[in-house]
C-alpha cells in the first residue's frame, strides 16, 4: 500500500513537471494547483479509509 502510494505521488510529480513546462501561465498554474489539491484530497481519503 505504503509502496503504491509512493510510485502515485513521483507520477503527480511528473506530471506536474509536464503540465508547467507546456502550460507556463497563470492560468496554467491554477489548473496545477486545482488539480494537486483534487489529488492530495483524494490521496488523504484513501489512506484514512
Amino acid at each position: 500500500m505504503i509502496s503504491l502510494t509512493y510510485i502515485g505521488s513521483i507520477d503527480l510529480c511528473v506530471l506536474c513537471v509536464f503540465v508547467v513546462r507546456s502550460t507556463p501561465s497563470l492560468e496554467g498554474m491554477y489548473l496545477r494547483i486545482h488539480f494537486t489539491h483534487q489529488t492530495w484530497e483524494s490521496h488523504t481519503f484513501r489512506s484514512t479509509d
